[in-house]
């Protein structure tokens, strides 16, 4: 597992509750392809406990893409 810590390049609102984000991830970029699994840490503290699983959608140079809804 490569923990690393990453900056938001954006986050874009798509439509009603979908949105589109990119990460500078480049050691996550080199290694992964699309379809597999990261998981986010959201903040430094313990709440949440548990990181939250993204599927990645696109890779783009050092670049991580990721489709999410909120529900």
């Amino acid at each position: 597992m490569v923990q690393v810590k990453t900056k938001i390049i954006y986050n874009k609102k798509i439509r009603a509750n979908f949105f589109h984000l990119a990460i500078s991830a480049s050691g996550i970029a080199k290694q992964a392809t699309a379809g597999q699994f990261i998981e986010i840490k959201v903040c430094d503290g313990y709440e949440p406990l548990l990181r939250r699983p993204f599927s990645i959608h696109k890779l783009s140079g050092p670049e991580v893409h990721i489709l999410y809804a909120v529900l």
